[in-house]
């Protein structure tokens, strides 16, 4: 039997989810705005991407048109007021809540993904994506070591960081290539996250962007691991001045709100050893180095302060740790603290 076009093409519908067949019905963009708010949020529901207009400068700050990882509307959009949204979606095939919240006092924006009994899949999620301005140009503020403010045209620096798992601060960010403007990211919950420095499309150019990169966790009820296990936040802030150094001011001010940050004085009344160390050298050692010789010769070149730091991964060329002088790594510390150093 022949079958036309036009039977074609039915049949070709009946095969397509209802929730597909209704993204295109729901695809909408969202306004989150208030007078007092020096912002404006823009969301599409189609893209799972935000648009921020500053008012007072009227920079447009938003997250390319691709990049980041797959999104699919998967449910009702729910838009109670003028300040707060609630979006069902598959982000990477996992389905979670996304929650908008715009704080007017303050212009920032708090985005939460919700869904603890969700799994994670692949290497994780990475959401909210980072920002841009409309040419794309400008810095991809990464807080990793000593920190690094990474031209966003530079494509070479993905594959130079990876995933970044360890030694970085709880927050992500950019500026604008005059490095006037910019956004700062908290991450409100930073644990078991990592961070990705990758590739997105702005004004059809190919930008970088760093983002949280969420991770399954086993801290939930049942110990299941790779969940969500506990709703992931970030909080937005968008400075209308002083670039990089604007953004790392507002990660200090949280940091302070956490506790976080004690000054040498508050330091040395709670553990009056960080005296012992004020000035004094940091020395890494491995292998054949764990031996009393070398503390002793420390001691003779007027070395009287120092921290001296070992693994129990490096071994000296036998395969040995510590140095065959001691039964076990705590000789080598006592050793250490017999000299007047201190061990770590």
């Amino acid at each position: 039997m022949k079958i036309t076009r036009f039977v074609r093409r039915v049949l070709a519908l009946a095969l397509v989810p209802a929730a597909c067949l209704s993204l295109s019905a729901r695809a909408d963009v969202h306004v989150l705005d208030d007078a007092a708010s020096p912002v404006q949020v823009s969301f599409d529901d189609a893209t799972g991407r935000m648009t921020v207009n500053v008012k007072a400068t009227g920079t447009t700050w938003n997250q390319g048109t691709s990049g980041g990882q797959s999104w699919l509307l998967s449910g009702s959009v729910s838009q109670p007021d003028g300040l707060n949204l609630s979006v069902p979606a598959l982000i990477n095939s996992v389905p979670m809540t996304v929650g908008l919240q715009l704080e007017p006092a303050s212009g920032e924006l708090r985005v939460t993904l919700d869904n603890p009994a969700a799994g994670v899949a692949g290497s994780g999620i990475v959401y909210p994506y980072p920002f841009f301005t409309d040419s794309g140009d400008g810095y991809a503020i990464c807080p990793v070591n000593s920190g690094y403010v990474v031209p966003t045209s530079d494509l070479s620096m993905p594959g130079k960081f990876g995933p970044i798992a360890n030694r970085h601060m709880e927050f992500v960010g950019g500026s604008d290539a005059t490095n006037h403007e910019s956004w700062i990211g908290i991450i409100e919950t930073p644990f078991d996250k990592n961070l990705s420095l990758s590739t997105f499309t702005v004004g059809g150019n190919q930008r970088v962007g760093i983002a949280p990169l969420w991770q399954g966790s086993n801290n939930n009820a049942t110990h299941t691991p790779n969940l969500l296990s506990y709703d992931r936040v970030v909080r937005y802030h968008f400075v209308t001045c002083g670039g990089y150094v604007a953004v790392a001011k507002r990660f200090r001010k949280y940091a302070e709100s956490q506790g976080w940050v004690k000054t040498l004085a508050e330091k040395i009344a709670e553990n009056p050893a960080v005296l012992d160390v004020i000035g004094a050298p940091i020395i890494y050692l491995w292998g054949d180095g764990h031996d009393t010789a070398f503390l002793d010769e420390l001691k003779s070149a007027g070395i009287d302060r120092a921290l001296l730091q070992v693994s129990v991964n490096h071994t000296d060329e036998f395969g040995r740790f510590p140095n065959q002088q001691f039964a076990d790594g705590s000789g080598w510390f006592d050793a250490v603290r017999a000299h007047g150093y201190r061990g770590g």
